[in-house]
């Protein structure tokens, strides 16, 4: 392909001339897994040359800093001797040869190292690069021809000042897709942020109640900390908190709840947080086996409970007797450890569900 100097229809370069120094970039996907992919940028540090002087490998340092690290493991005595570089060979690509009416003819094989000169690349090519501060980049913002072009060209750098616009910059080149205006609005119709379940709207007459099995509460804390959806609930009941008599209550506070604590060893106890002023609390019960607290609402009493799958069911009911007042609603959160489909017939289960 003359106009190119490319091989077919491949970007693979018919002749390729390089010297030490020159900026470079990767035309095929070398190693996916590794990071050697079509659009790396770089530049070429040395050259390898059989006995014969022909080029053997090229050793080029790229911009990406942890892409290449496989390569680097193969290449010991060269990454000695060119650190933070790669070894590029070259590439075998079959190709299929087209007639002039745009049928396929047979195919070819091509044999070239997978790079070319880039000390200019198109918009196209820079799509998911990123060009790392201080390096400085020029954009030749006259010549794009389609929309979105400059966003994709304009946001390639790190900072403000590492861009150098070519003659005058002109705003009316910079136009959004339409199909993806389109897109944004349809997405801002349908969104969550506009149109919020009822757990996340601000309301003046609901009681929003929350259980989660946490898996370790000071292994999850700056999570619960930082989940917006969580800190919506009123009171917070967490399970299997896995805190040792030991840890520190204060090292468990959350911003705008107070907290209470039973902690029980390795995979149990549990943890509650509520809004002070709104609920009481009642009554704790702590044994080995399983650990329950109980807190009061004007409106409801709300249980939460741990059971361990050893914990007698018999028990922790007779307890549960004991926390619920019939004259009261009563929700029970936690986790019991029992399914309720395969052990309907539990006496927990059962005594639970026939309680008047």
């Amino acid at each position: 392909e003359k106009k190119e100097g490319a091989i077919g229809t491949t970007a693979f370069q018919d002749e390729l001339k390089l010297k030490i120094g020159a900026n470079i970039i990767v035309i095929h996907n070398i190693d996916t897994s590794d990071g050697l992919t079509n659009g790396q940028l770089g530049k070429l540090i040395a050259i390898i040359n059989t006995k014969d002087g022909e080029a053997d490998k090229l050793i080029v340092k790229l911009q990406k800093a942890d892409a290449g690290i496989k390569n680097r493991r193969k290449h010991p005595g060269l990454v000695a001797k060119y650190p933070d570089s790669v070894v590029i060979e070259r590439a075998t690509i079959n190709y299929s040869i087209r007639k002039k009416g745009g049928a396929v003819g047979s195919t070819a094989t091509l044999i070239q190292f997978p790079v070319k000169l880039a000390h200019a690349i198109t918009a196209h090519k820079i799509q998911g690069q990123t060009i790392p501060k201080p390096l400085k980049v020029a954009f030749d913002i006259d010549s794009i021809f389609e929309e979105a072009q400059g966003y994709v060209m304009l946001s390639r750098v790190q900072e403000m000042n590492q861009i150098y616009i070519l003659n005058k910059f002109n705003p009316k080149k910079l136009y959004p897709s339409q199909k993806a205006l389109r897109e944004l609005e349809r997405m801002d119709r349908i969104s969550i942020n506009n149109n919020p379940c009822p757990w996340m709207k601000e309301t003046g007459n609901t009681l929003k109640i929350l259980s989660l099995n946490c898996a370790g509460l000071k292994a999850h804390f700056r999570d619960i900390q930082t989940d917006d959806r969580l800190k919506k609930a009123d009171i917070v009941h967490l399970v299997e908190t896995s805190l040792m008599n030991d840890d520190d209550d204060d090292a468990f506070k959350m911003a705008g709840y107070k907290h209470k604590l039973i902690k029980n060893g390795k995979g149990k106890g549990i943890a509650t947080y509520y809004l002070e002023g709104k609920f009481q609390h009642k009554e704790d019960i702590k044994t080995n086996k399983f650990q329950m607290t109980k807190f009061q609402h004007d409106t409801m009493d709300i249980i939460n409970v741990y059971r361990s799958q050893s914990g007698h069911s018999l028990e922790v009911l007779d307890h549960l007797n004991k926390l619920i007042d019939l004259g009261r609603t009563t929700m029970i959160t936690g986790d019991f450890n029992i399914c309720f489909n395969e052990n309907f017939n539990n006496r927990m289960i059962q005594g639970l569900l026939h309680l008047e």
